[in-house]
Protein backbone atom coordinates (compact mmCIF):
# COMPACT_ATOMS: atom_id res chain seq x y z
CA UNK A 1 0.00 0.00 0.00
CA UNK A 2 2.50 2.62 1.13
CA UNK A 3 6.12 2.28 0.13
CA UNK A 4 7.30 3.78 3.44
CA UNK A 5 6.22 0.62 5.29
CA UNK A 6 8.72 -1.50 3.36
CA UNK A 7 11.55 -0.32 5.60
CA UNK A 8 12.20 -0.47 9.32
CA UNK A 9 12.30 3.32 9.46
CA UNK A 10 8.71 3.55 8.18
CA UNK A 11 7.50 1.06 10.76
CA UNK A 12 9.39 2.94 13.50
CA UNK A 13 7.74 6.22 12.52
CA UNK A 14 4.33 4.53 12.48
CA UNK A 15 4.95 3.01 15.92
CA UNK A 16 6.05 6.37 17.30
CA UNK A 17 2.94 8.06 15.85
CA UNK A 18 0.67 5.42 17.42
CA UNK A 19 2.44 5.76 20.78
CA UNK A 20 2.20 9.57 20.76
CA UNK A 21 -1.44 9.45 19.66
CA UNK A 22 -2.28 7.08 22.51
CA UNK A 23 -0.39 9.26 24.96
CA UNK A 24 -2.31 12.34 23.86
CA UNK A 25 -5.69 10.60 24.06
CA UNK A 26 -5.01 9.07 27.50
CA UNK A 27 -3.27 11.91 29.31
CA UNK A 28 -4.49 14.99 27.43
CA UNK A 29 -7.97 13.93 26.31
CA UNK A 30 -9.62 17.02 27.79
CA UNK A 31 -7.32 19.31 25.83
CA UNK A 32 -7.99 17.38 22.63
CA UNK A 33 -11.74 17.54 23.21
CA UNK A 34 -11.56 21.31 23.63
CA UNK A 35 -9.52 21.67 20.44
CA UNK A 36 -11.66 19.27 18.36
CA UNK A 37 -14.01 21.91 16.83
CA UNK A 38 -11.01 23.96 15.72
CA UNK A 39 -9.30 20.90 14.27
CA UNK A 40 -12.40 20.04 12.25
CA UNK A 41 -12.57 23.59 10.89
CA UNK A 42 -8.85 23.50 10.05
CA UNK A 43 -9.28 20.20 8.21
CA UNK A 44 -11.41 21.78 5.46
CA UNK A 45 -8.81 24.22 4.07
CA UNK A 46 -6.02 21.71 4.61
CA UNK A 47 -7.88 19.13 2.53
CA UNK A 48 -8.37 21.69 -0.24
CA UNK A 49 -4.69 22.57 -0.21
CA UNK A 50 -3.26 19.05 -0.11
CA UNK A 51 -5.89 16.99 -1.92
CA UNK A 52 -6.46 19.19 -4.99
CA UNK A 53 -2.94 18.77 -6.35
CA UNK A 54 -3.97 16.04 -8.80
CA UNK A 55 -6.62 18.05 -10.64
CA UNK A 56 -4.22 19.77 -13.00
CA UNK A 57 -4.51 23.29 -14.32
CA UNK A 58 -7.67 23.79 -16.34
CA UNK A 59 -7.40 27.53 -17.15
CA UNK A 60 -10.53 27.54 -19.29
CA UNK A 61 -9.58 24.60 -21.46
CA UNK A 62 -12.52 22.54 -22.59
CA UNK A 63 -12.29 18.78 -22.67
CA UNK A 64 -14.66 16.23 -24.13
CA UNK A 65 -16.00 15.55 -20.62
CA UNK A 66 -17.17 19.16 -20.22
CA UNK A 67 -19.29 19.12 -23.40
CA UNK A 68 -22.76 17.66 -22.97
CA UNK A 69 -23.66 14.85 -25.37
CA UNK A 70 -25.68 15.90 -28.40
CA UNK A 71 -28.96 14.29 -29.26
CA UNK A 72 -29.28 12.23 -32.44
CA UNK A 73 -32.94 13.26 -32.88
CA UNK A 74 -33.47 15.85 -35.58
CA UNK A 75 -37.18 16.54 -35.02
CA UNK A 76 -38.81 17.33 -31.70
CA UNK A 77 -41.31 14.88 -30.35
CA UNK A 78 -44.76 15.68 -29.04
CA UNK A 79 -44.63 17.66 -25.81
CA UNK A 80 -41.24 19.28 -26.33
Amino acid sequence: MFSCFKSYRGWAVLGLAVFLGGYLVIWHGAHLAAALPFLVLAACPLMHIFMHRGHGHHHGQSSSEDVPPTSSRSTPTKGE
